[in-house]
Parts: structure tokens; C-alpha cells; sequence
């Protein structure tokens, strides 16, 4: 009854190992591309000397070490090598598996975890072995079929502009009539600027004015600071009838524009026109027929 009881356990065993063999042949064609780098691992036909399983242990401990620096390319190339000195030593190929999953090869992660299910039929942990092996090949499945190309929809062609459209695009644009000349804005610009000159020369000689003041309290000093104030003065002077020059020339280029009809208009009526001379600032009265 036991040896029928160990028999069905086999039995059951190689069931699961031949349903694994099966499922990695239908995942084989999105996973080409990876499975085309798998080294199977040869079949142990010998037993290992006493120096080969010295180069073994000597394998192992340089990968663990390697392993532990989170190395695991070269953590891979100990254990391959203690493994193949050595291929009684199956649990090689769990860490063999580990090394080749977090390295990101998870079709030879399989490949190992397979080969170790095939030459320990006995293991205790058979069923979780095999487990893993169905969750890496989900998840090698997955990251095939994100890096496989998406199909990209072809582009829709413009719609031919209608009848409607063309009409509606061919209807002129109605005329918003004769434009002001620009030239009373520039007046007006030049005067403003003219403004500013003459407010900033009336600031600075009423400034020096003061500081002449505070040097002779009284207006009793020396004829040179005397020459001095009288020339700030003069300055100050200058600056304010500057100022008020720039500020009527900026209001009559700013009358010009308002109330002189557009140049294309011929419309009778009245416009003031600026006028600026030596000596006087104003604007005259001119009439249209």
C-alpha cells in the first residue's frame, strides 16, 4: 500500500513537471526573443572528484559573496561555474534561478527551476517550485507583449472644404473706412518728450538753487556763489518754459489727431491745426469746402 501511495506521488510529480514543459512551449513564440539566450544545462553524467568539489564550494562562496553586493551578473558566473564542477549539487540551481530573476532573466530563471524539478523528483518543495514557475512565466508574457510594437491607426484624411465654406471664405471683408494720419501722434510724442526734458532740467536747477541758498543764509555771499545761484535760476527758468513748450505741443498733435477729419474725407467743416514757432505754441483754425 506505502510503495503505491510513493508510486501516485511520483506519478503526480512528473504530472506537474510535464504540464510546466508544456506550458513554457506555448508561451515559446512571445518568448523568442529571451529563450533564444537559454543554456540548458547538461545532463550529470558523472560524479565529481574530491578537487572538483573543492572548485565548487570555492565557486559558491565567491558568488554568494557577489550576491550579497547585489552583483548578480558575476554572482551568476561563480555559481555556473561550482555547478558545473559539481552537478550533484542541485540546490545550485535555486540560487542559480534567484540570481537570473532579479537580473532580469526570467526565461532562464525557468529554464533553471525546471531543470532542478527534473533531477530532484523528490523534493519537499516541488509544488512551491512549480508555482513560481507559473508566476515568472505570467510575468515574462507580459513584459513580451508590452514590448511587442502597437499597431498605429492610420491617419484620418482632412475633409474637403464644402461648398458652403468656399462661399462663406470668399465673402470680402467690408471696409472700416479712411484711417487718422499718424503723424499728430508723433507731435504729440515729441512734445510729451520735450515735457519730460524740461521737467527734469527745472528739477535738477531747483535743486542747486537750494544748495546755493543754504550756503549764503540771507543771500549774502561771494560773487562766485552768487554767479552760481544766478545760473541755477537761469536754468530753472529755461526748464519750466521747456516743460510748458513740450506739454502744449503734446496737446496739440493730441487735438490734430481728434479733430482733423481722416485725409480721404470729403466732408466740409472745421479742424485745428497745431502750430509751432519760435516763441509761440498754439494751434490755428483752418475750414474745408
Amino acid at each position: 500500500m506505502d510503495t503505491l501511495k510513493l508510486q501516485m506521488v511520483g506519478f503526480n510529480r512528473a504530472l506537474l513537471l510535464v504540464l510546466s514543459c508544456l506550458s513554457l512551449a506555448l508561451v515559446a513564440g512571445p518568448a523568442s526573443a529571451q529563450q533564444a539566450d537559454m543554456k540548458p544545462y547538461p545532463e550529470c553524467t558523472r560524479a565529481p572528484t574530491d578537487g572538483d568539489v573543492q572548485a565548487a564550494k570555492g565557486a559558491f562562496q565567491a558568488g554568494q559573496a557577489a550576491f550579497k553586493e547585489a552583483d548578480y551578473s558575476r554572482s551568476i558566473l561563480y555559481w555556473e561555474d561550482a555547478y558545473r564542477r559539481d552537478c550533484t549539487a542541485h540546490p545550485l540551481l535555486l540560487n542559480l534561478a534567484t540570481a537570473y530573476e532579479l537580473s532580469g532573466n526570467k526565461a532562464q530563471a525557468i529554464a533553471a527551476l525546471q531543470t532542478y524539478l527534473v533531477r530532484r523528483s523528490d523534493a519537499a518543495d516541488a509544488d512551491q517550485i512549480t508555482r513560481r514557475i507559473e508566476v515568472l512565466k505570467r510575468q515574462l508574457e507580459e513584459s513580451q507583449r508590452a514590448a511587442q510594437p502597437q499597431p498605429q491607426a492610420p491617419p484620418t484624411p482632412a475633409p474637403a472644404p464644402s461648398q458652403a465654406s468656399s462661399t462663406t471664405s470668399a465673402v470680402p471683408v467690408a471696409d472700416t473706412g479712411p484711417k487718422r494720419p499718424i503723424w499728430p501722434l508723433i507731435v504729440a510724442g515729441a512734445g510729451g518728450a520735450v515735457a519730460l526734458v524740461g521737467v527734469a532740467v527745472w528739477g535738477r536747477a531747483g535743486a542747486d538753487v537750494k544748495a546755493v541758498e543754504k550756503k549764503c543764509p540771507g543771500r549774502i555771499c561771494a560773487s562766485q556763489i552768487a554767479s552760481e545761484g544766478n545760473a541755477a535760476r537761469s536754468r530753472q527758468s529755461v526748464g519750466g518754459v521747456t516743460a510748458v513748450a513740450g506739454l502744449a505741443v503734446a496737446a496739440g498733435g493730441t487735438a490734430w489727431y481728434f479733430l482733423a477729419p481722416p485725409p480721404d474725407a470729403n466732408v466740409a467743416g472745421t479742424s485745428f491745426v497745431p502750430v509751432v514757432l519760435p516763441g509761440f505754441a498754439g494751434a490755428t483754425l483752418s475750414a474745408r469746402f
